[in-house]
């Protein structure tokens, strides 16, 4: 069994088949095995596995910030994800060590979408609790912008599950400033709901009010009129009327904006002008 601590001066260190390795030192070298060849197959998972198995969340921060980002990647994906979704059926929620270890391949965004969140959305088998887990990090670090984009692009293109909508809620309300293409995007996703004979669910009815509490000055007079069509369609008793409240009483893209001093003068009367 794997076990993790700290060598002389306080190198974090991993204890794997009786050696005594600096985990830098144990990433780089994985890193140089990949590059030369070595690593085929499974074989990054073997070597890399007992290194985090110790339970020590600083492994996949050296991983992450000595791998490039095609190999952590491939780490994320291949020994994280599966020590996670591992942890979270055994016992029915994530160990401490692993969930900083989740937080800290966030330091890779690229490679942790690619790794871990977008494969969670693909495969359809991943657990609401999974979810849940997952997204908690995300709501708690901060992720650029551009990197955030992409993984919504992607997830609205992704055949509904609960757990993808709570990853796209999740993304929403860290209220980005998302290219119009991102918004365009989303409102597609969630119109091509209007003809589906299932009734969403209130996570989905939850990520559409995300969408248009942060969104609605994004969405052009026409998207708001493909959405009135959806909410008749896809209707909810509480939340879809906060949802009409949200999209209908704000201005929309492309509309033009008129100060609120300026309205207020116009509105006034002449003599009041002087």
């Amino acid at each position: 069994a794997a076990a993790a601590g700290q060598g002389a001066g306080g190198v974090p260190r991993c204890r794997a088949a009786a050696q005594d390795v600096p985990l830098g030192q144990a990433a780089k070298g994985l890193q140089d095995s990949a590059a030369a060849g070595q690593l085929g197959g499974g074989a990054l998972r073997d070597r890399a596995a007992p290194l985090v198995a110790g339970g020590d969340a600083e492994a996949t921060k050296l991983f992450a910030s000595n791998m490039n980002a095609r190999m952590a990647q491939r780490f994320f994906n291949t020994v994280l994800l599966p020590a996670v979704q591992d942890d979270v059926r055994e016992h029915g929620k994530l160990n401490f060590h692993l969930y900083l270890a989740v937080k800290k391949a966030l330091y890779k965004p690229a490679a942790f979408f690619k790794g871990i969140l977008l494969p969670l959305g693909e495969e359809g088998g991943c657990t609401l609790r999974e979810a849940l887990i997952v997204s908690s990090v995300l709501a708690k670090v901060s992720v650029p912008m551009l990197h955030s984009a992409v993984a919504i692009l992607k997830l609205s293109e992704m055949p509904y599950s609960p757990a993808n909508a709570l990853f796209l809620r999740t993304l929403l309300l860290k209220k980005y400033a998302l290219p119009y293409r991102v918004v365009d995007a989303l409102v597609a996703y969630f119109v091509s709901f209007a003809a589906d004979s299932s009734v969403p669910t209130l996570l989905w009815q939850q990520c559409l009010l995300a969408f248009a509490q942060h969104y609605k000055t994004e969405v052009t007079a026409e998207q708001k009129e493909a959405l009135r069509d959806l909410l008749r369609a896809q209707p909810h008793p509480k939340v879809t009327p906060e949802i009409r409240r949200e999209l209908f009483s704000s201005r929309s893209r492309g509309d033009p904006y008129l100060a609120p001093m300026a309205a207020d003068a116009a509105d006034a009367p002449m003599d009041l002008l002087g």
